[in-house]
C-alpha cells in the first residue's frame, strides 16, 4: 500500500524516499472507498457483527488494566488471568499521530468511521 499512498500524496513513488507519513495514510483513507481499504484498515462494522452477538461486556483497550479486573469480577471469574500487554503505548501516542492532520481531515475521516464510533461509545474530540 506504501506506493499507493505515495502516489496518491506525492504523485509520484520512488524507490529511495520514506515511507508514507500517518497524515499521507490519513489522506489515503480519506479519498479511498472503504470497501477497498485492507482488513486491517476497515471499520469494524463492516467485518463484524457485534450487535449480532449475545455480548455483555465491551471493554476498551485503552482502558483495558482497570477494565480487564472488572470484567472478570462481573462474569464471576476468580482465578487472576492476565492478559498479555505488548506495545503499552502512552496515553498521548494517539494525539502525536494526528498533530499533523488538519481538522477537515480529522472530520472526514471520522465520517469514514463513525459506525465504529458509535458502536463503541467514542466520540471525535475523545479519538483526535
Amino acid at each position: 500500500y506504501s506506493k499507493k499512498i505515495i502516489r496518491l500524496s506525492r504523485g509520484r513513488w520512488r524507490r529511495n524516499k520514506s515511507e508514507p507519513k500517518f497524515n499521507e495514510f490519513v489522506k489515503f483513507l480519506i479519498n479511498t472507498d472503504i470497501q477497498q481499504y485492507d482488513e486491517h484498515w476497515q471499520p469494524i462494522a463492516l467485518r463484524c457483527r457485534v450487535c449480532q452477538l449475545p455480548f455483555s461486556h465491551i471493554l476498551h483497550y485503552e482502558n483495558i488494566s482497570s477494565e480487564w479486573p472488572q470484567f472478570l469480577d462481573n462474569v464471576g471469574i476468580i482465578r487472576n488471568m492476565e492478559l498479555p500487554w505488548e506495545n503499552k503505548g502512552g496515553g498521548n501516542d494517539l494525539k502525536k499521530y494526528f498533530e499533523n492532520v488538519s481538522e477537515e481531515q480529522k472530520l472526514q475521516l471520522f465520517g469514514k468511521f463513525i459506525s465504529d464510533f458509535k458502536m463503541f461509545g467514542y466520540t471525535p474530540q475523545y479519538a483526535f
